[in-house]
This record gives structure tokens, C-alpha cells and sequence, in this order.
């Protein structure tokens, strides 16, 4: 399965799930308590009891569709927005509805759900489990619904960051891919919206470097979400390259920022959820990512969002907080989302900066187009560029001072003169009257 890019397909709008591998549960496979690793090596559990659990902070999913019935999601704090962004072309055809519970469904926007508020039962276990989550369709892909058939339905992927937004997110996790709508009309307007109003984006990146096109994470301060093992190692696997040489192949993507755990981690499945499974996809490691965001939001209550940002970058792996440092490979980014680290320093001592922002003509949203005008200092390469050292990208811009005084009313002015004037008489009387009362003691 291979994520659609920001370039056209023909007339078609091609959507789909960042690519996922799946090994079934059973004799002879890793028990999928194993696939827990995530949580229990990063000690999530024992912030969850100090109350860091992503209480407070609002998280949009845009995914495929979800069943909110899925034993891992009880009792989960998840609202549905209905019905789906994948809508009919015709005239009272029938919408695709983004919640399907029972049966054989697409249980992609399920998982990646659970890995934020997931409780474990058969399924993911979430690393924010008390965020408020509100999840937004673009269609059933298991349907092919909003696939390849674009004479019945199409996406309005504009309108579902949109509603994201007027809904309030704090944070944005998107884990699926999509076409030609992704860089015009009012997606480009909305993203632009987002950055200008701190909301934090995490999308995912193409599973390896053979995956064709691009998707949300080339977006100009959107955070680009790759994976990563429990050996710390970028997944590779063997595959054919266009000229059917057998190839190996990375998780590698100029526009990867960070990695966080994504190979070999427990997944809901089967008709019912009873089997689950252990997969693998930077699917997983998008809201993984977003999960520890959440986290740092909560527990950094004084700083701003950018400021969090910045908190993520300086605090990859054991060795933190660092100068943030980015890998020209295109493998692991600023490094591997660490939520230890993440919670053990204070995002306010941090610039009020994303970093992800930068400038160029290149750059989609540009900075003119987020601020409205140009920014005084950015870095002139984008975040997947070679570069041996960060460059913070700049802040919103500062605006020049004016120069005008402001505006006053005249006869409000006119008023406080007389006043004034009144005062300096009154007291040029009562100082006469002294001097002559001073006089008259003295002559007598």
C-alpha cells in the first residue's frame, strides 16, 4: 500500500493508509504482550499515575473510519464527527458515515486511535489516555470508498482540518496520505491557519523510500513522524525497485523529523477484535508521537505550544536535553520521540519558536503566507535538507512600530486643558493669599 502524494493522479484523488505490516498472533509468533514495548520501556505507566495522562488537551485524528466499540477504546473520552469527509458526487447519494462498528472493517483509524487512549483490551494502549479526542473520517479504504473511484465520491480534506480547528484541537495527528487536494485550495489556507495559530500537526512519512509521492508532512511546520524498534533501529526490509532488482530498502524521507516506536507493536484485529496482532508503520508512530506531545502540553501548562515543540527536539533519546542536532540521512531526524526525557525538562526555558516553520519560496505554506509577511530570520533549508546542526525557524513576525500617535478625541483634550488651567489658577490664589498674610504678621 503506498501513501498518494501532493501531485495529481489523472482526475483521481488518490487516498490511503500509510503502509502497514501485519503478522497475525499464533503459534509460533511473538506474543503480542511483547508489542507493548512502546509503553513499558519508556515508563508511561508511572506518569500516568502522577497524572500526566494528556488530561486537558484536545487531539483531532483524521484517519480512515473508526469502531468506537473496540474493546481498547472503552471508556476512551472519543467523539465521532459525522458523517465522514468522503462525500457522494452525485446529488443525494449516500455519505459514507466514519463510524462502523462490527464485522470486517478498516480497523486503521481504529489502532491509531488507540495508540493515544487505547487501554490495552485486545488492542493498543494509549499514551494519553485522558485527552478528548475527536475523530474525522475521510472514508472507508477497506471499501475503496474515496480510493480510486472518483466519478462516485470525493474528499474534502479542506474541510476536515478545517473542522479540526474551529473545533479547538490543540493537536493535529494525521497517519494517512492523500492527492492533488492536498496543496491547493482551502487545505493550504487551512494549514496556514493552523501554524498561525500554534496548533501542532503530526503526519506521518512514507514507510520506506520507494513509497511514491508525498503527503502532510512536506506541510511548512508540520511535524513528520517516521519509525523506529525496540532496537532503536530504522526498519529496512527487501523489496523490488522499478527495474525488478531486489533491493533494501529504509524508513528514510527528506521531510522525516523524528521517529518514535513503530515496528512490532500490538494491534487490534479480527472480525471482532479477539486476534490481536503485531504490525508495523509509522501509522503507529505518528499518534505515539502526538501521545507524548499531549503529555508535555499538560505538563508544561506555562509554556506555549512552539515552546513544547522545541522541548520535543531538545529532548530525543537518553542523552537530553541537547542541542537539537538533525541527520542529513533522512533516517531518524532531531532522534527518537523519548517521553522520559520529554517529561524530565521545562519547555519554558525554550524559544517561543517552531522549528518547524522555515522560509523559502520553496516552503508550502510559506512564512508570507502563514504571517503575511516575510519573516526577519529563517533557515533557508527545509527540515529534511542536509544539515548538521538545527536552525531555528522563525516565529511569527514581530510588527514594526508605528511611528503615528494614536488617535484622540478633541473634545475629551479640550476638557482636560480648562481643567488644568483651573488647577494652576486656584493655586496662583492660594499662593498670593499666603504671601500677603506672610506681610501682614511681619508689619505687625
Amino acid at each position: 500500500m503506498m501513501m498518494s502524494g501532493w501531485v495529481s493522479r489523472g482526475s483521481a484523488v488518490v487516498v490511503s493508509a500509510l503502509a502497514v505490516t501485519v503478522v497475525a498472533a499464533g503459534v509460533g509468533v511473538a506474543n503480542t504482550e511483547d508489542g507493548y514495548w512502546y509503553f513499558d520501556n519508556y515508563d508511561v505507566a508511572s506518569f500516568h499515575e502522577q497524572g500526566i495522562d494528556g488530561s486537558g488537551v484536545k487531539i483531532a485524528v483524521i484517519d480512515s473510519v473508526i469502531d468506537p466499540d473496540a474493546p481498547f477504546l472503552a471508556d476512551a473520552n472519543v467523539t465521532v464527527h459525522e458523517p465522514s469527509f468522503c462525500v457522494p458526487q452525485q446529488e443525494g447519494g449516500e455519505s459514507v458515515p466514519a463510524a462502523i462498528s462490527g464485522g470486517d472493517v478498516d480497523d486503521h483509524g481504529t489502532n491509531v486511535t488507540g495508540f493515544l487512549v487505547g487501554n490495552g483490551d485486545q488492542g493498543p494502549k494509549g499514551i494519553a489516555p485522558g485527552a478528548e479526542i475527536t475523530f474525522y473520517s475521510w472514508g472507508d479504504f477497506a471499501e475503496d470508498k474515496c480510493g480510486s473511484n472518483p466519478s462516485e465520491y470525493r474528499l474534502d480534506v479542506g474541510a476536515s482540518l478545517k473542522a479540526a480547528l474551529d473545533a479547538d484541537a490543540d493537536i493535529v495527528t494525521i497517519s494517512v496520505g492523500g492527492g492533488e487536494l492536498l496543496s491547493t485550495g482551502e487545505f493550504a489556507d487551512q494549514l496556514a491557519r493552523a501554524m498561525r495559530e500554534n496548533v501542532i500537526i503530526t503526519a506521518g512519512v512514507p514507510n520506506d523510500d520507494l513509497d511514491v509521492g508525498v503527503g502532510f508532512m512536506t506541510g511548512n511546520g508540520v511535524v513528520g513522524v517516521g519509525s523506529v524498534g525496540e532496537d532503536g533501529q530504522t526498519p529496512s526490509r527487501e523489496a523490488f525497485d522499478g527495474a525488478e532488482d531486489l533491493v533494501t530498502v529504509h524508513n528514510t524521507n527528506e521531510w522525516l523529523d523524528v521517529v518514535a516506536p513503530g515496528v512490532g507493536l500490538t494491534l487490534g484485529g479480527g472480525a471482532s477484535w479477539e486476534a490481536p496482532e503485531l504490525g508495523n508503520g509509522t501509522s503507529f508512530a505518528t499518534p505515539i508521537t502526538a501521545g507524548n506531545v499531549a503529555l508535555a502540553l499538560q505538563a508544561n501548562p506555562e509554556a506555549t505550544p512552539n515552546q513544547v515543540l522545541q522541548l520535543l527536539i531538545h529532548n530525543t533519546g537518553v542523552d537530553a536535553p541537547h542541542e537539537p542536532v538533525f541527520d542529513p540521512t533522512g533516517e531518524v531526524g532531531y532522534g527518537v520521540v523519548d517521553t522520559i526525557s520529554l517529561l524530565g525538562d521545562d519547555a519554558t526555558k525554550y524559544d517561543d519558536v517552531n522549528p518547524f516553520i522555515l522560509d523559502g519560496d520553496d516552503q508550502s505554506p510559506t512564512v508570507e503566507e502563514i504571517f503575511g509577511e516575510t519573516a526577519a530570520t529563517a533557515d533557508p533549508e527545509p527540515s529534511g535538507e542536509a544539515s548538521s546542526e538545527a536552525s531555528p525557524s522563525p516565529a511569527a513576525p514581530t510588527a514594526e512600530p508605528t511611528t503615528e500617535p494614536a488617535p484622540t478625541d478633541s473634545g475629551n483634550t479640550n476638557t482636560v486643558v480648562w481643567i488644568a488651567l483651573g488647577v494652576l489658577v486656584a493655586l496662583a490664589i492660594i499662593i498670593v493669599a499666603v504671601v500677603v498674610a506672610s506681610r501682614r504678621r511681619a508689619e505687625n
